[in-house]
């Protein structure tokens, strides 16, 4: 009894610890794309192409006919008159050329052009769901540095206004570092609803799960990152490039079939004629075929079209490519840049409003200067803080997006 109670108390804890984990960016990514309506409607798009070219590389379904024939006028009667026909016949429509093999490759290339747009919506759904934590994760940080300093606010006007009751300080200190206090509770109350709103963002990928807390750190660079060159020779092999080039060769095969339209289309029909008594029945066979007479303003106004549409996407795909290679080299200079300005913040930036809080503390202390070097002394501080804080997200987010070029993406769990 005593060792099933003790198992209970901790499975509840280990629950309990797996509810309160911390939802990490790699996680987030990985719960964005587990679960995403927009992946699974396009796989299912994916299977629909690929079940269309199986059926229109068939042949076309036979059609039976029933009629009769020879009735006469007089009496519309099926049997008076011998001449009289009962008609069951089979047609079957036989495309000319390759029009059969050409359909069933266009199929398979709309279903391989899907399966290309579903890798890149899945990269994008990863970056987008990267990107919305990264703005749940500065909101929630900056929240915290605004706090902070706010309560070391409030305990100074504490302070203060015992000290003004005491006549040890002035009105005007008390008044300084209320209005302060104000001013910082107006910007808390703005990082609060920036909060929510970066939650809202986030939960519009994992749902629920945008409600945990986040961890107190970003996830450590990756050790060996490929260079700009590599990142730029893998383009050609992007998804979305190959959507293009995919999308390019159904507008071949579309051209290849109107081609073959102008080869014509047989059809064969075998009937068998039931007749009176004193005549025997007789079976007939007829073959037919479309006469493409007139192409002029029907297959080459056809052929025209689809060639139009054959350049079109060519543009499109060279288009493509100079937009991604553009996407990549921005990605790549905004996070060469985060990190210079972040080494900087660190090394120079940070240490100097730190030292100039401190020599404005202990100006203060000894009465050579008054509370507003303080005051400005810590908004310089805060400012500087929040400044590196969205110079580190900013590399983050341009990680994330860098992320959008490779193929392995953010797998990690970070």
């Amino acid at each position: 009894m005593f060792s099933r109670a003790l198992l209970l108390l901790w499975a509840v804890a280990f629950a309990t610890r797996c509810v309160a984990a911390p939802l990490s960016l790699g996680e987030a990514v990985r719960l964005a794309v587990s679960n995403q309506p927009i992946l699974s409607g396009q796989r299912a798009a994916v299977d629909a192409a690929r079940q269309n070219g199986i059926a229109d590389s068939q042949l076309p379904d036979p059609k039976l006919k029933v009629g009769v024939s020879n009735v006469p006028t007089d009496t519309f009667s099926l049997s008076r008159d011998s001449m009289t026909q009962e008609t069951v016949a089979i047609e079957q429509t036989i495309p000319g050329g390759d029009k059969l093999r050409l359909k069933g490759r266009k199929g398979e290339a709309e279903a391989e052009q899907g399966e290309a747009e579903l890798d890149t919506a899945r990269r994008t759904v990863e970056r987008d769901a990267g990107l919305s934590w990264l703005d749940l994760y500065y909101a929630l940080k900056a929240q915290s540095l605004v706090r902070d300093l706010l309560r070391s606010y409030r305990q100074q006007t504490e302070a203060a206004t015992i000290d003004y009751e005491t006549g040890k300080a002035t009105q005007q200190a008390v008044l300084k570092l209320k209005g302060e206090s104000a001013l910082l509770q107006d910007r808390l109350d703005d990082l609060r609803a920036q909060v929510e709103r970066a939650r809202a963002g986030l939960a519009r990928w994992i749902g629920k799960d945008a409600g945990r807390d986040l961890p107190g750190s970003l996830p450590p660079p990756e050790k060996r990152e490929p260079s700009l060159e590599a990142l730029r020779l893998g383009l050609s092999t992007h998804p979305r490039i190959v959507a293009l080039n995919k999308a390019e060769a159904v507008a071949a095969s579309d051209v290849a079939l109107a081609r073959q339209a102008y080869k014509p289309d047989w059809s064969v029909e075998l009937g068998y004629s039931r007749r009176g008594p004193s005549y025997a029945d007789m079976v007939s066979l007829q073959v037919g075929v479309d006469l493409p007479l007139f192409p002029k303003n029907r297959q080459d106004r056809a052929l025209a079209s689809k060639l139009a549409l054959l350049d079109k996407t060519r543009d499109l795909e060279m288009d493509g490519l100079r937009a991604l290679n553009a996407e990549l080299m921005s990605d790549y200079a905004e996070r060469q840049a985060a990190r210079s300005r972040i080494a900087r913040y660190r090394t120079t930036i940070i240490p100097l409003v730190e030292q100039r809080v401190s020599a404005a503390l202990i100006d203060y202390r000894t009465g050579r200067a008054d509370l507003s070097g303080v005051l400005e002394a810590r908004r310089a501080q805060l400012d500087a803080r929040l400044q590196s804080l969205a110079l580190e997200v900013a590399q983050a987010k341009a990680q994330v997006r860098l992320d959008y070029f490779v193929e392995s993406g953010r797998e990690g769990g970070q």
